[in-house]
Formats: structure tokens, C-alpha cells, sequence
């Protein structure tokens, strides 16, 4: 029977595999749009942007998306048709002797994931999974009056944070563990409800394998999904049957970002991707291979000197000699077009990123209910606190039958 996740799921599956054309190119390795026919008026507005308005929509959170939702109305209406709940936390930027060695905003999305895990049931008992020196640990014993048993398996992170938790006088115990190997029942069974802020890749993955059936709840904000993953990585019978599956190279859309710094930064990045095009373009024209050959990296200290250094360096790595410094000037105008083209393709994967994001969570809300929980999909903080603010909340339903039976063992 179909859950009104899963029929989420399976609505934003079939949507975003129909438009994959979108956003799973990757736009540095285009040549041209692979809209250009099926969209010509979103591809002329492409086109018409300065290169001042693609700066600004890929440097501004949600910029891109707004911007493509313009072009593509119907195609959003329809990623829109769910969205996860949006909580408002009540969160302060006033330090306390808890928050000592914490940055900003880390100590910010503590108190957001805290305000997200009181939707749930209060529970005595708590796992924090990847826990670190125990940040997050020591919030959530000091504001819910909990235990919390703390999995890491860094012991020096073990040590300084339990030196750190003895200075609160907190019922916060740390076990040098790798959550990747069998977790051991006990440390499972004691603590009702287990919570992981950002856990990478097949850590979150493993945290659900683990404890779903075994616990009674979990609040799990997820991070990087590529790391760790295969080809086949979705966990929920719906999305394994859904028409989307993604491989693990596109797990990572999600968490791609748009550069950030000063002017500097920006014009470094911008040097070096053109002279990697205009190489690219030297190379496609000197051999006739139109496949893409990829280059490693170099330090930045590289490109601020002779781009005729650079395209020699890159035709001994592909076993070729580069022979035509004098047509340099030609290749680098090549190359800055061919950058100011992928710019501009990029602001449509920035633009549909989000819904990838929320496939990946409904996947894991969907695995969850597949094994008996109630669960729901949040949005725990905004964006510029962090970018992976979606949490997953999920709970056993009460069995009063089965609470009877414990009181009576």
C-alpha cells in the first residue's frame, strides 16, 4: 500500500527521470545544450545573461532554481507537488560554556537538529552515531535530561571529548567504535532513539541497516551521498522499483556547490578552467578524439604563468607535443567560451539539484516506513546554516500490546 511518501517518491522518480537530460550532463564536458531543440526560449534566455547575472544566480542560494522555475513552470509544478516540512527553530547566536571550541554555525545547527529531534517522543536513552568530541551529545543530555552513549571511531576524539563532557558533569559515555562493522546489541537495545548530524555516505546507510526494527526511533540529517555509495545504492524497495536510479556519480549533484570567495579565488578558478577548455579544444582538433580526457590537479601557483607551459605539461600527460604557441591566443578564446558556456548550462543542474536532494530523502523515509516506522522528511534550518539541512524523523508506532508484555517481564 502505497504511503504518502512513497507516492512522493515514485511522482518526483518519474519527473526527474524524464527531465534527466537537465541535470545530469555534466555542463564542463558539453559542447552545446542538450535542450537547445525541446527548449529554445529557456535556452535564448540562457544565452541573453551577462556573464555579471550567471555570476550572481550561481553565487545566490536559490537564485538558479527561481530562475528555472521562471523558464520551466510546469516542470516545477510538478518537483513541487511535495515538500518536506519546513520546522522555524528558536535558535541563538549567544555562545554558552558548552558551545567553547565550537564554530558558529556548527553550534547553531546543533540547537536547530536538537529543536527537530523534539518532534519526537521524549525518550532517557540516546546513541549519537559519528559523534565526534561529542558536541551535539552534550546538547541533547543538557536540554532533554537524556543519556547519551556516543559511537566514534577516532579514540583520540574519544579522549578530548570525554575530558571535554566531564567538565558538565553529563551522563555522556564514548566507546571507541567503527559503525561500519556490527555495532554491539547492547549499545543498539538501551538507547531508544539514535541520531546522526551529518553523517557521510554509507555511514548513514549503515546507521539505518543497523538500527531500523531494532530501535525505537531515529533523526538522521544525512550528508554526502556519494561517498561509499555503488551504482545501486537506494535502500527502499519503492525507489529500487521507481523509474530514477542514480548512479553514485550522481549522488553527488546534490552536494555540488557553486564557488565561494573573494574576487581572487573567483578569478583563479575562472583562469584555470579556461585553460583546461582551451587545451581541451587544442587536443579535440590536433587528435579528432572528441571524448574527454581528463587532466590531475595542479597547484594554482600553475596557472599564473605561461599558459604555453600549461598546454605543454597537458600534452605530455596524453602523450602528445604540443606544437603551436603561436595559436595560443585562438585556443584561449576557445576555451573562454566554452567556460562561459558551461556557466551558464550549470545554472540549470543548480536549478533542479534540491529535488535529486529530496529523491535521496524520501529513499531513506521510505526504507524506514517499509520497516514498520512512522516518518517525516524536515527542513531543520535554513540554508546559509548549512546546505544539507534536511532531516530525516522517524519513530516506532506505539504497541501498547508489547508495552504490556515488558512491564509484565
Amino acid at each position: 500500500m502505497l504511503t504518502t511518501l512513497s507516492h512522493a517518491l515514485i511522482d518526483l522518480a518519474d519527473t526527474l527521470q524524464s527531465h534527466r537530460y537537465l541535470w545530469a550532463p555534466e555542463p564542463f564536458l558539453l559542447r552545446e545544450a542538450p535542450w537547445a531543440n525541446s527548449s529554445p526560449r529557456m535556452q535564448a534566455a540562457l544565452l541573453a545573461l551577462s556573464q555579471n547575472q550567471v555570476d550572481d544566480l550561481l553565487k545566490t542560494p536559490g537564485a538558479c532554481e527561481a530562475w528555472l522555475a521562471e523558464q520551466l513552470p510546469d516542470l516545477f509544478k510538478a518537483l513541487r507537488r511535495w515538500q518536506p516540512t519546513r520546522l522555524t527553530p528558536d535558535i541563538s547566536t549567544q555562545h554558552d560554556p558548552m558551545s567553547l571550541g565550537i564554530g558558529g554555525r556548527k553550534w547553531q545547527q546543533i540547537q536547530a537538529f536538537h529543536h527537530a529531534s523534539q518532534r519526537l517522543p521524549a525518550v532517557m536513552q540516546c546513541a549519537d552515531w559519528c559523534a565526534g568530541k561529542g558536541y551535539l551529545a552534550g546538547y541533547l543530555s543538557a536540554h532533554q535530561g537524556c543519556c547519551v552513549d556516543c559511537l566514534e571511531i577516532d579514540e583520540t576524539l574519544c579522549t578530548e571529548g570525554a575530558e571535554r563532557i566531564d567538565q558538565f558533569n553529563l551522563p555522556v559515555t564514548f566507546h571507541h567504535c567503527d559503525i561500519m562493522q556490527e555495532v554491539a546489541p547492547k549499545l543498539l537495545q538501551r538507547n531508544e532513539r539514535h541520531v546522526a548530524l551529518h553523517a557521510c555516505g554509507e555511514l548513514h546507510r549503515r546507521l539505518l541497516q543497523q538500527t531500523l526494527g531494532k530501535v525505537e526511533q531515529i533523526c538522521l540529517s544525512p550528508c554526502c551521498f556519494h561517498l561509499g555509495a555503488s551504482d545501486n545504492s537506494q535502500l527502499s524497495m519503492t525507489a529500487r522499483r521507481s523509474a530514477l536510479q542514480l548512479s553514485a556519480k550522481e549522488l553527488r549533484i546534490p552536494l555540488l556547490e557553486t564557488v565561494t570567495g573573494g574576487q581572487s579565488a573567483i578569478r583563479n578558478r575562472r583562469t584555470e578552467q579556461i585553460w583546461r577548455l582551451a587545451y581541451d579544444c587544442w587536443r579535440i582538433a590536433t587528435t579528432g578524439d572528441t571524448s574527454y580526457r581528463p587532466l590531475r590537479s595542479l597547484s594554482k601557483r600553475f596557472f599564473k604563468t605561461d599558459p604555453a607551459d600549461f598546454f605543454s605539461w597537458a600534452a605530455q600527460q596524453h602523450h602528445l607535443a604540443f606544437n603551436d604557441v603561436k595559436g595560443i591566443d585562438n585556443w584561449l578564446e576557445e576555451g573562454r567560451k566554452r567556460f562561459e558556456l558551461s556557466e551558464r548550462l550549470g545554472i540549470i543542474r543548480q536549478g533542479m539539484k534540491r529535488y535529486l536532494e529530496h529523491f535521496v530523502l524520501l529513499d531513506l523515509a521510505c526504507y524506514c516506513q517499509e520497516h514498520g516506522y512512522q516518518a517525516e522528511i524536515v527542513v531543520f534550518c535554513e540554508r546559509e546554516l548549512t546546505p544539507r539541512n534536511l532531516a530525516l524523523l522517524a519513530h516506532r508506532p506505539f504497541d501498547e500490546e508489547q508495552f504490556l508484555r515488558q512491564l509484565q517481564q
